[in-house]
């Protein structure tokens, strides 16, 4: 007798612990627990597995796993759970009555980590989103739909980019994403300390806010910096009278790079266009630390300048 009433008790602390851990911190269900995200994303992870599972093809933002799913709490899959017996929905553990982590019996269930983190429109275990050309300002929109530069990939050739004193410009057989059928533009800075660039004019809208941004590639075993340089004019061709940038604003607003691989740069804060600006030039430039009399050569690619739409 006294070893069915302890039987019975230890059921009851379980199925408590069980719901402390499970059954009501994501305030999902068992049924409803493995099918979030994109219609047809299918069920990510096996019905007794316990875990968040692998992200099926066509999953939705799966989310990376600070730990197991499946551990003694339930787990904390971040981002979709698998099918009725696995880890919760959007964060949130699953499972109900008292189960841990969506098991049979309130006992900590094995399984895998959730899958990685998978980008907004899906994909196969958690590949980030990229159009044809990138996202470098991150806003969802393929950066080639949007950039107000001519040849900012620089397929072919560096048409479109007028080099400066002290900077010679070539076209390289040398891709920052990876991608075939494309080059990058190389700047090699040959005078004296400091920036020189390739430069294009752009019209710009007086009190609106552009995205810049960009990959860059120090040369290798060199030091110095990359980056993208802007001259405001009143008119709308750049012909016309130079504007001062106002006061603590930047006209270098990326600038960076690191010897021998490529880095994206983007502004954090968009650039800002003052009063009576119709015009700029953006300059894609080389920047030659002080002191430095060997010449110094950049790549650049994918450049992106982009006027922001205001929500």
């Amino acid at each position: 007798m006294r070893s069915a009433m302890f039987h019975l008790s230890s059921c009851a602390a379980l199925g408590a612990l069980g719901q402390a851990a499970g059954g009501t911190a994501g305030g999902v269900s068992e049924v409803n627990a493995g099918n979030a995200g994109v219609p047809a994303s299918g069920d990510a992870g096996s019905p007794s597995s316990g875990g968040g599972g692998a992200v099926a093809p066509g999953g939705s933002e799966a989310g990376a796993a600070p730990e197991l799913a499946g551990s003694a709490n339930g787990g904390k899959a971040s981002g979709i759970g698998g099918s009725s017996a696995n880890a919760g929905t959007a964060g949130n553990i699953a499972g109900s009555g008292g189960t841990l982590g969506g098991g049979a019996s309130g006992t900590p269930a094995g399984g895998t980590p959730a899958g990685g983190a998978g980008g907004p429109s899906g994909g196969t275990g958690g590949a980030a989103w990229a159009g044809p050309c990138g996202d470098l300002n991150h806003d969802l929109v393929d950066d080639c739909t949007q950039t107000l530069v001519q040849n900012s990939r620089f397929d072919t050739s560096v048409t479109g980019w007028v080099a400066e004193a002290a900077l010679t410009e070539a076209w390289v057989n040398v891709n920052a994403s990876g991608k075939p059928g494309s080059g990058s533009i190389s700047l090699t800075q040959t005078g004296a300390p400091g920036m020189d660039g390739a430069r294009q004019c752009i019209p710009v809208t007086p009190f609106a806010s552009y995205d810049i941004a960009a990959r860059v590639q120090v040369g290798a075993g060199q030091t110095g910096t990359a980056g993208i340089n802007v001259y405001f004019y009143d008119d709308d061709a750049c012909q016309g009278n130079f504007v001062p940038p106002p006061p603590n604003t930047s006209t270098t607003p990326i600038e960076g790079g690191v010897a021998g691989s490529w880095t994206e740069l983007a502004t954090g804060v968009p650039l800002w266009i003052p009063r009576g600006v119709g015009s700029m030039y953006v300059r894609l430039v080389a920047n030659k630390p002080l002191f430095q009399t060997t010449p110094l050569t950049v790549l650049i690619d994918d450049v992106l300048v982009a006027k922001r739409v205001m929500p």
